[in-house]
């Protein structure tokens, strides 16, 4: 089950995902993330997030290589993340290596 909450403040949407990011939820988080309007500046908090699934994982990628920000806290999801942010292009400027405690802090 994955819970997705979408934030705004001062100009800036966050989407809070808890939960496990997989299956049938990874399809509800992609329409959830193309109805914010301008993909980029959305940040993705992946602080509570459990696992990770292959088509999750895919998701991810697409959504930090169209400018979404992903901030993450387990090591798993880190990795997840550093794969992701990696890729064939490299980082691209604005990743995201806050922690989720900097990042709740308003850190970012």
């Amino acid at each position: 089950m994955l819970r997705i909450t979408e934030q705004r403040r001062s100009g800036s949407r966050t989407l809070k995902l808890e939960g496990k990011l997989a299956g049938a939820w990874v399809g509800e988080l992609e329409r959830v993330w193309r109805s914010v309007g301008t993909p980029e500046g959305v940040l993705v908090d992946l602080c509570s997030v459990r696992f990770v699934d292959a088509l999750a994982k895919n998701l991810l990628a697409q959504m930090y290589h169209g400018g979404a920000d992903l901030v993450a806290n387990t090591p798993l999801i880190k990795q997840v993340v550093e794969e992701v942010a990696s890729g064939l292009d490299g980082h691209r400027p604005g990743y995201s290596t806050v922690s989720c405690e900097q990042f709740r802090k308003g850190e970012r």
